[in-house]
């Protein structure tokens, strides 16, 4: 959803392995919708989405995943 030539120092894109899954920011909130669901729509079959709007937050308490 980023433009990546905004990174132009960016080696990697290794996070710090605190999470087993990929936050997808911005779900159903413009001008982000079509992007997020398009990343969904094409990643959601291979890879451990979770989608959060821009009021939510992701809990991890040990392996459970909770969106409030």
């Amino acid at each position: 959803m980023d433009d990546i030539g905004k990174a132009t120092t960016l080696k990697s894109y290794e996070g710090l392995n605190f999470i087993d899954f990929y936050p997808v920011p911005h779900y159903n909130n413009e001008p982000f919708t079509d992007a997020a669901n398009d990343l969904i729509a094409h990643y959601n079959s291979r890879l451990n989405l979770v989608p959060i709007s821009n009021t939510q937050v992701i809990q991890v308490d040990h392996n459970n995943i909770i969106v409030h």
